[in-house]
């Protein structure tokens, strides 16, 4: 009878672990996403100043060039935070 005791024991703590490494995966998930967040709202900051300076004769091509690098520079750093999780 106490093997059958123990295994109802460990069963807990298997459970217990279960929940704690949900509970880490999610805050790094919520710590990636608002370091995501960050960086979008900087590059669409920097996207805003360029189009402001497009005003004052800045060419339009350069200006489309740098929204392209930004926007591809946004998803591969937010592909590369995936892949080393």
């Amino acid at each position: 009878m106490t093997p059958l005791l123990a295994l109802e024991t460990a069963d807990r703590y298997v459970g217990g672990a279960y929940l704690v490494f949900l509970l880490l995966l999610l805050i790094y998930v919520a710590i990636m996403a608002a370091k995501l967040q960050r960086i979008q709202r900087d590059l669409s900051q920097l996207a805003d100043l360029a189009d402001r300076s497009q005003g004052q004769g800045a060419d339009r091509g350069l200006i489309f060039k740098w929204r392209q690098f930004a926007w591809r520079f946004s998803t591969a750093l937010a592909l590369s935070e995936l892949r080393l999780s």
